[in-house]
C-alpha cells in the first residue's frame, strides 16, 4: 500500500507518496484538484512526474522511484511539511525535494543534479502534470493553456475557475521547451510509463489552447561538465489572474529564495510540534507523540482535509472538532477558532450540517453526537485556557428547511441566519431534538 505524506499550507497542498504518486489541490482537496486523484492503491498513477533523458544516449528515466525507475535503489524521506527522494544512477547524483511555502497557494519541486562522471553531460529534464481544475478528470473539458516563454510559464484556464500555472526556473540561462497537449507528450495510449515525447522527440512540441488531455509539459536542456551541479526548480500552483502568477514565479524563481521558503516551513512545524513533549518507556510512541501526531492534526486532518484513500475537503462536524481538542495545549487560539467555525454551521433548532465544503454546500442530518461535540470541546477548552470571554462572541447561524418527517439526511446550501452568543449555541446543541 503507499507510504504517502500529506503536505500542506492554510491555502493548499499536496499528497505524494513514497513512488510520486498523489495529487495537488488549492482551497479544496476535493473540488479544486489541480491534478487528478486515481484512488488506485494498486498502481499508484503518476498525475505529475519527473523524467530525465541523456541526449547522449538516448536514455531517459525518472529521479523518483515512478513512472520509470531504475534498478539503483530511491532513498525516500517523508519530513514534517517537505518530502525528499534521493537517487543514484547513470553517473549522477539526484535529489527532488517537493514542499508548499507557509504562505503560498505554490507546490515546489526542487530537482538537484551532480554530474559524477568525468565525461561532460547534455541532459534533458521533464516535468508533466496532467490538468483537473475540478473534481475528476471528467471535468477537464473546457481547460484553455497558453504559454509564456519569458516566464517559463503555462497557464491553464477554464470557466469560472482561478488561474492554474505550472513554471521553471534555473539560475543560468537554459534551453526551454513546453506543450499543454498530453496527447503529444504521451502518446496515444497515454501511458506515463513510456512517454511519446521522450522516446521519440528531441524537442516538445508547442501545442496550446484547448486539448482532449490538457497538460502542462515543460523541457529543460542543460549542459553539465564533469563535477558540475544544477538546481531546477519546478512550480504548480493557483492564482487570481495571470499578473499573480507571474508574482509567485518570481517570487520563487532563485535556489536562495527556495532553500530559505522551505527553512522556514521546517522551523514552523520544528517550533509547533516542539512545544508539547511526552516521554514514555515506549520509543516509538514518543516519536509519533513529539511531533507526528500534532503535524498530522493540522497538516492532514484541519488544513488538507485530504489523505490518499478520502481526500474529502469537507469540514466534519464531528471529525474537526475532535482533531481541534489535540492543539488546546500548544495553539488554543486555533482551537477557539475552530469551535467558532463550527458554531457558525449549526441551524437555530440546534442540529448543525454533518459536513460542509467552504463554498457553502453542505448535508443536515439528524445525528446527535455531531452537535453535542460542541458543548463538549467548549468545556475541555475552558477548562485548560479559561477563557470565558468566548461564550459571549455572538455567531450567526445557518438557515433553511427543516428535514422532512422520515428524511434521516439532506444535501443543502443554507442561508445566513440570525446571530446569538457563542453559550446560546452550546445550549440549543443539547437541547435539540
Amino acid at each position: 500500500m503507499p507510504w504517502v505524506n500529506v503536505v500542506a499550507n492554510e491555502q493548499a497542498g499536496f499528497i505524494i507518496t513514497e513512488r510520486g504518486g498523489g495529487y495537488t489541490w488549492v482551497r479544496n482537496s476535493r473540488t479544486n484538484r489541480l491534478t487528478p486523484w486515481y484512488n488506485d492503491p494498486i498502481a499508484d498513477p503518476c498525475g505529475e512526474a519527473l523524467y530525465l533523458r541523456d541526449e547522449a544516449a538516448g536514455l531517459y528515466w525518472s529521479p523518483l522511484p515512478a513512472p520509470v525507475p531504475v534498478t539503483a535503489p530511491y532513498e525516500v524521506t517523508h519530513g514534517m511539511g517537505y518530502t525528499r527522494f534521493r537517487h543514484h544512477s547513470q553517473g549522477l547524483a539526484q535529489e527532488v525535494c517537493c514542499f508548499v511555502p507557509r504562505n503560498a497557494p505554490v507546490k515546489l519541486i526542487c530537482l538537484r543534479l551532480h554530474n559524477q562522471s568525468p565525461q561532460p553531460r547534455l541532459l534533458s529534464i521533464f516535468y508533466v502534470a496532467r490538468w483537473v481544475l475540478g473534481e475528476t478528470l471528467d471535468d477537464r473539458a473546457g481547460i484553455h493553456t497558453n504559454w509564456y516563454p519569458a516566464e517559463r510559464m503555462i497557464l491553464a484556464k477554464k470557466r469560472g475557475h482561478s488561474v492554474a500555472f505550472a513554471a521553471c526556473a534555473t539560475p543560468e540561462p537554459v534551453a526551454v521547451w513546453a506543450s499543454g497537449d498530453g496527447h503529444t507528450f504521451f502518446g496515444a495510449a497515454g501511458r506515463a510509463e513510456a512517454p511519446e515525447a521522450l522516446m521519440h522527440r528531441r524537442h516538445l512540441a508547442a501545442h496550446f489552447g484547448e486539448s482532449a488531455d490538457p497538460c502542462a509539459a515543460l523541457q529543460i536542456q542543460l549542459s553539465l561538465s564533469p563535477d558540475a551541479q544544477a538546481e531546477v526548480i519546478f512550480l504548480l500552483g493557483e492564482a487570481a489572474s495571470k499578473v499573480e502568477a507571474k508574482r509567485f514565479v518570481r517570487a520563487y524563481s532563485q535556489p536562495e529564495q527556495v532553500a530559505q521558503a522551505l527553512a522556514e516551513v521546517q522551523a514552523f512545524w520544528a517550533e509547533f510540534c516542539g512545544q508539547l513533549q511526552v516521554q514514555t518507556p515506549c520509543a516509538e510512541l514518543n516519536l509519533m507523540a513529539n511531533g507526528w501526531l500534532l503535524y498530522q492534526t493540522v497538516s492532514c486532518r484541519l488544513w488538507a482535509r485530504s489523505s490518499y484513500y478520502q481526500p474529502g475537503g469537507a469540514y466534519g462536524f464531528r471529525d474537526q472538532l475532535q482533531d481541534a481538542a489535540a492543539l488546546v495545549y500548544v495553539r488554543p487560539d486555533w482551537t477557539r477558532q475552530q469551535l467558532l467555525l463550527h458554531a457558525a454551521h449549526q441551524f437555530p433548532e440546534g442540529d448543525v450540517l454533518h459536513w460542509w465544503h467552504p463554498e457553502g454546500s453542505g448535508v443536515r442530518t439528524r445525528f446527535s453526537d455531531d452537535r453535542l461535540w460542541l458543548p463538549y470541546l467548549t468545556l475541555h477548552y475552558l477548562q485548560v485556557t479559561g477563557d470565558e470571554a468566548l461564550l459571549e462572541v455572538p455567531v450567526p447561524f445557518v438557515q433553511g428547511p427543516p428535514l422532512p418527517p422520515k428524511v434521516p439526511e439532506q444535501s443543502v446550501h443554507p442561508g445566513c441566519g440570525p446571530a446569538a452568543s457563542f453559550f446560546e449555541h452550546c445550549l440549543r446543541a443539547i437541547d435539540a431534538h
